[in-house]
């Protein structure tokens, strides 16, 4: 696209019912996806460290944790 040809193109006075339109179309025509959480817990003693805590994918390693005395 030149700079000749981008003077075609106008915003419109007031945008909002074309948005609304445009809100309309896609409601009716998107598909619903579903969405799902899931929650796990795990149980560790203090002593074992080195587990992933901030690991959204659940992957661990058992060469990643290791015990430390305890007091």
């Amino acid at each position: 696209m030149n700079v000749a040809s981008s003077r075609q193109f106008h915003t419109a006075e007031d945008p909002l019912p074309l948005h609304q339109q445009a809100e309309l179309l896609l409601a009716r025509d998107v598909p619903i996806l579903p969405i799902k959480f899931f929650v796990s817990s795990v149980m560790l003693k203090d002593a074992i460290k080195g587990w992933p805590v901030e690991n959204a994918q659940q992957i661990w390693y058992a060469k990643d944790l290791y015990r430390v005395a305890e007091d």
